[in-house]
């Protein structure tokens, strides 16, 4: 996602509400944004999550094998580093991908 002259959650949140998103789905903790393009998802912490201020970004693309595959994105904003709950949090997203592979 281009947030690149302004990176932070709020310009983030922003990019994705101006793509083409069909659906917002609530959850206790984080929002998911499904983009039209059904490759292509986001992953909001919400003020309530042990990783905000947090983003994951999913897509599916094919690789040069014709497999597809998910890559994962994590952006952990409000300190120099990502604190070990954006990590775990980002590591169970990714391992989640990882599983749901043929």
């Amino acid at each position: 996602m281009a947030a690149a002259e302004d990176p932070s959650y709020d310009a983030m949140w922003r990019a994705a509400l101006a793509k083409p998103c069909g659906t917002i789905t609530e959850y206790s903790n984080h929002l998911v944004v499904q983009c039209d393009d059904p490759t292509v998802h986001f992953l909001f912490t919400k003020p309530a999550h042990p990783a905000h201020p947090g983003i994951i970004e999913e897509r599916l693309f094919q690789d040069a094998f014709g497999k597809w595959r998910i890559r994962t994105e994590g952006y952990a904003f409000g300190s120099t580093a990502p604190s070990p709950a954006f990590e775990r949090w980002l590591a169970e997203i990714t391992e989640r991908g990882a599983a749901a592979r043929p």
